[in-house]
């Protein structure tokens, strides 16, 4: 007998160590009369599912046998074809390499296992850290918007005081042309409160406002607001303008007015606004000094 490349002496119970799975087992059979005749067959049970007929050959030979136990079977017969079915039997054992042993596939299932766990839980304390990373960012980023909204606040507050507490009359219009703000010099300019003007077009104010509907230049002075405010949004050229109001006593008031437009955050045109200067006494000084002129030239 020969087992992964060593010889074994035929014995009850041969344990082959880890190997190749190699066999080769050499027999043979007495007969007085005619012994070339004599035919054999055998059967490795755990590997052959039924006996196989060798014929006249005395050995047999078997690779890569995988480790457990077996046991081989021989019978012989002679030349007038009658068989022994007592035959001869012969076990043995190959022991597996580690790597074949049921305690080494455990615990490779088990480092598989305690792999794909420890991933499993890096992953998610991964995640973990990243999700209070992004919430600790969006905590500051908020704190951020709020600080800049109060800051924002507070400067739109402060303008709002100095701009309400300025003599010269100020406007803002929204992009479709309608007031969004004015501050009270611009009220008294009217007569009118706030809340009369903003959300109202030029054009709805000045032929609403009892001091103007008894101008003529009431319907004009609505629509020149109107271009005004539309080639602004379009442009955004500052135009300066003379303009002529009728105050509650029905005394006409000229202004120089300076139109410009309002930009957003992004640099876009959001609306126009306007600043008023009061040129009354210089256009009533222009008046007189004009018919002194007229006068001189008619003496």
């Amino acid at each position: 007998v020969l087992a992964n490349g060593k010889e074994f002496a035929p014995g009850e119970n041969i344990v082959v160590p880890p190997g190749r799975g190699e066999l080769e087992i050499h027999f043979t059979g007495l007969s007085f009369v005619a012994p070339q005749k004599i035919q054999f067959r055998c059967q490795l049970e755990g590997y052959d599912k039924d006996w196989v007929n060798i014929e006249g050959r005395r050995a047999t030979f078997y690779t890569n046998l995988k480790p457990g136990r077996y046991t081989f079977r021989v019978t012989a017969a002679n030349a007038d074809g009658i068989w022994n079915y007592s035959g001869d039997s012969l076990t043995f054992e190959f022991l597996p390499h580690y790597y074949q042993t049921g305690w080494f596939h455990l615990l490779c299932g088990a480092l598989v296992l305690a792999t794909f766990g420890g991933i499993y839980v890096w992953r998610v304390r991964y995640l973990t850290a990243r999700q209070h990373a992004l919430q600790n960012a969006h905590d500051i980023l908020e704190a951020e918007v709020a600080s800049r909204m109060a800051e924002l606040a507070e400067s739109r507050a402060l303008y709002h005081s100095l701009v309400e507490q300025l003599p010269t009359p100020i406007f803002r219009k929204d992009k479709d042309g309608r007031f969004s703000y004015v501050n009270a010099s611009f009220c008294q300019v009217l007569g009118l409160t706030a809340g009369h003007i903003v959300g109202k077009l030029a054009s709805e104010l000045m032929t609403h406002t009892p001091a103007m509907q008894r101008s003529p230049e009431a319907v004009k002075l609505g629509d020149q607001g109107m271009r005004n405010h539309q080639e602004i949004m379009k442009t955004g050229r500052q135009i300066e303008v003379e303009d002529v109001y009728f105050g509650a006593d029905g005394n006409p008031r000229h202004f120089h007015t300076v139109k410009s437009a309002v930009f957003g955050s992004e640099g876009q045109i959001i609306g126009t606004q306007g600043i008023l200067f009061d040129i009354t006494e210089r256009q009533q000084a222009e008046a007189e000094l004009s018919h002194e002129r007229d006068l001189l030239r008619s003496l």
